[in-house]
């Protein structure tokens, strides 16, 4: 599944969709139209899709690619659902300070591979706040992309799908 940012919808991340189903690979958006934030508030009706794409692949868990708030919702359901997420990939998305479980020392950890992307020049989430120093299995990965245009990137797309085929590193 792949999930947009903050006050964007499913078409900003069809670019990436696309290019994943060309290489074999089954994607799903989110399929909630726009994504207006409020992490806390909505997770319940986004994990209620990552259930539902779980029932659909069998009850097999899933892989999570979510850019910027996206990837907040991500790293939420991976925390509070761990059973419904395989990994997750996140794209210039902060790993503190947004919701109250990221800033809960007791809350549980993220325990599935995450890979999350991050630029120095972003000037929306810099890379700082894309480092996850808190959960293990924590891949932290530079490229040089704006906010956007990380979700455009050909490097990243091409580590994705090499992630997806099963190609994770370590």
């Amino acid at each position: 599944m792949v999930i947009p940012g903050y006050t964007t919808n499913d078409l900003v991340m069809a670019p990436l969709r696309c290019y994943l189903r060309s290489r074999g690979h089954h994607v799903r958006g989110w399929g909630l139209g726009l994504n207006r934030g409020n992490v806390d508030a909505n997770l319940t009706g986004f994990v209620a899709q990552v259930e539902a794409l779980v029932s659909d692949t069998g009850g097999n868990p899933v892989t999570l690619v979510g850019w910027s708030l996206g990837g907040v919702f991500a790293r939420e359901t991976a925390r509070t659902r761990p059973e419904l997420v395989a990994e997750l990939i996140t794209l210039a998305t902060p790993t503190r300070q947004y919701t109250r479980a990221a800033q809960d020392p007791s809350a549980p950890l993220i325990t599935q591979p995450v890979t999350a992307f991050c630029s120095t020049r972003d000037s929306v989430v810099g890379n700082v706040e894309c480092v996850d120093q808190r959960n293990p299995s924590v891949e932290t990965i530079e490229v040089d992309s704006s906010h956007l245009g990380i979700t455009l990137d050909p490097t990243v797309w091409l580590r994705i799908a090499h992630q997806l085929a099963g190609h994770r590193p370590g």
